[in-house]
């Protein structure tokens, strides 16, 4: 006895391409501006986070510059200044 011929492996299901111009347009362009809607959205988030950071680090700097001169009982060059104001 022979064996019976294999039947052939049964078509694969694709997604299938766009096939008119339109959709490939339309599919292009969508992808395009979701692209670019991810870069803008990259960029403008480490932008601000860079920024805030610098004002941050700013800040601090400044508040510990203030209390180094309070800790030292007033203004660099000792006492009053000649407006009163430290």
């Amino acid at each position: 006895m022979t064996p019976a011929p294999a039947d052939p492996p049964a078509p694969r299901r694709r997604l299938r391409a766009p096939t008119t111009l339109r959709s490939r347009l339309l599919l292009t362009t969508t992808a395009l501006l979701v692209a670019v809607g991810l870069v803008i959205g990259v960029v403008t988030t480490l932008a601000l986070h860079h920024e805030l950071s610098r004002r941050v680090d700013q800040q601090l700097a400044d508040a510990v510059q203030r209390s180094q001169v309070l800790g030292r009982g007033g203004p660099p060059g000792g006492g009053r200044g000649g407006d009163g104001v430290y």
